[in-house]
């Protein structure tokens, strides 16, 4: 993301290649720090302050940013990481994967202690959660009370009339066919309330002689299966209120809600599906709702088919954790006995602990993998001329110059960066161009490495293809060109034009090819730092 031009008007930035975007005078004003709160990033005055007649007098970069002059308005600072909200947004957390049969990387079981520890392991688990909606724990002590400690890991138990903790076992007059041994349709907890608990955790206290098993279902990949299947059917559960409710006579809980909740670009976000929570639809056209049941037969179809879900019992010590605003669960009837009892104990908590905790997490493993990747930078190795008249590393400094100037993007400018970021002894004898592009890809994603991987084939196809291209290189380059295969035959710069990182490939052959010059002023490492943190947190959150 670089500045490529600007007027009075506004600033042109190059944030991938062959994308610019426009923020405007305003769109920067009001993105001004110096406008903010310097601790907790709130705005110090409301946004339509600012002048009518605003206008951009100057644009300089600066050590790791811009500063943008606004004539007699005054002077703003920006550095990456100001402007990347509104140039290269992130969503904040793993995108949803809908399943109907669960995918095997979605069946991990986590050790308790080790959540309870925090670090990779309970950012691993809160990824599942947003990938998936669900994940296990293994080996927690079966005591009452011990939930609340392990909720407190990633988030606040979110107290109901049911309490902070509540006991699921047989009671006698139960208020809820929870506290029965009854089997329970699929189904989310909770819809009368507002907002609903995002998240519910049940702890195993005993598991009881036979039967009780937990049927668990996607919500997500049962809505999208619908809606592949039966447009109608997905808009009008999308777009029809229905009323649920729930009273003991004491409390009285009632929302209305669609069963597919949808955010603003189309996409699902939620679900309410419970029968007995189940009221009444909300619409005044008798034609209406029967569509609306008809639609609702046919989600309740793909729920309750023999495909879709997955099956588990808990055993005493093992929790289960589930987004309640996603994951439908089952429960199968079961025979309790005095000396079979089956006891288990739940809570809720919201979103907001999850994505926090994630978030968090994924900056610490951000600023991790980083920091391996400037450590390499920064290697003995990287002072090797590789035959050059100047260093690996400052050829790899004038190349990610080359790449901000000529507004080839962030993903281009960190591959121009760290292209030949395998050279020397760490690479044990791999072609250097292999070992940087698997040592940058888990960490940086594919945008990044893939254009490294194909550096020196791009080579080999421009030397096919172009005939003045050879003319250009430099001797340590035609040296090595002979070990790396020398020139592409026909088929095979064929195949290389088919590749879909083929452009990408050929511009980070060229800047290559360019920044060798001898004494060129670059910018320090530390200004892409932001950008590599950027660009990893867009991989983790993938």
């Amino acid at each position: 993301m670089f500045v490529q031009a600007w007027d009075r008007e506004g600033v042109d930035f190059a944030v991938r290649a062959g994308v610019v975007s426009r923020l405007s005078a305003r769109d920067l004003w009001e993105r001004a720090p110096e406008r903010c709160d310097a601790g907790n990033g709130q705005r110090l005055a409301p946004l339509q302050l600012a002048p009518d007649d605003l206008v951009i007098s100057a644009v300089e970069a600066m050590d790791g940013g811009w500063r943008v002059s606004f004539g007699a308005a005054g002077v703003a600072t920006y550095s990456f990481e100001d402007l990347v909200p509104d140039l290269a947004p992130r969503r904040g957390r793993p995108a949803p994967t809908p399943w109907l049969a669960p995918p095997a990387e979605s069946r991990i079981s986590f050790d308790h202690a080790e959540i309870m520890a925090g670090g990779e392991t309970l950012r691993a688990a809160l990824t599942l959660v947003a990938n998936y909606g669900w994940f296990h724990v293994t080996g927690a002590p079966a005591e009452p009370g011990e939930l609340e400690r392990f909720i407190l890991a990633f988030g606040r138990i979110r107290e109901t009339n049911y309490g902070r903790l509540f006991d699921v076992v047989v009671k006698p007059a139960a208020e809820n066919l929870a506290y029965t041994d009854l089997g329970l349709e699929a189904h989310t907890d909770n819809p009368y309330r507002q907002p609903v608990p995002g998240v519910q955790v049940l702890h195993c206290l005993q598991a009881g002689a036979e039967g009780g098993e937990n049927r668990l279902v996607d919500g997500f990949g049962v809505a999208e299966a619908l809606r592949r299947d039966d447009p109608e059917a997905f808009a009008i559960l999308s777009r029809t209120p229905v009323r649920f409710a729930w009273s003991d006579g004491e409390t009285f809980l009632s929302d209305e809600a669609p069963v597919i909740g949808l955010d603003a670009a189309g996409e699902v976000r939620s679900l309410r599906y419970n029968h007995r929570s189940f009221r009444a639809i909300a619409a005044a056209d008798a034609v209406l709702r029967d569509a609306w049941r008809d639609a609702y037969a046919k989600l309740a179809a793909l729920v309750n088919a023999p495909d879709v879900g997955v099956e588990l019992k808990l055993q005493a010590g093992e929790l289960l954790v589930m987004d309640n605003g996603r994951l439908l669960h089952a429960r199968l009837a079961f025979k309790s006995a005095p000396a079979a009892v089956r006891h288990l104990q739940g809570a809720y908590a919201d979103h907001d602990g999850v994505y926090s905790t994630l978030a968090r997490l994924n900056r610490a493993e951000a600023d991790r993998r980083v920091a391996e990747v400037e450590a390499l930078f920064a290697s003995p190795a990287m002072d090797d001329g590789y035959g050059e008249r100047i260093s690996i590393r400052e050829h790899m400094l004038q190349g990610g110059e080359l790449a901000a100037r000529r507004g080839l993007g962030i993903e281009l400018a960190a591959a121009a960066l760290l292209h030949d970021i395998g050279w020397g002894p760490h690479a044990q004898g791999a072609a250097h161009e292999a070992f940087a592009a698997d040592f940058l890809e888990p960490r940086l994603g594919r945008a990044v490495s893939e254009p490294i991987r194909l550096h020196v084939a791009a080579k080999r196809y421009l030397v096919a293809r172009a005939l003045a291209y050879a003319e250009r290189l430099s001797q340590a380059s035609i040296d090595t060109l002979a070990r790396q295969g020398g020139p592409f035959t026909p088929a095979e710069a064929d195949a290389f034009e088919a590749l879909p990182e083929f452009e990408a490939a050929l511009a980070l052959r060229r800047i290559d090819d360019d920044a060798k010059l001898v004494d060129a002023v670059t910018r320090p490492f530390s200004d892409y730092r932001a950008m590599l943190t950027h660009l990893a947190l867009v991989e983790l959150e993938r």
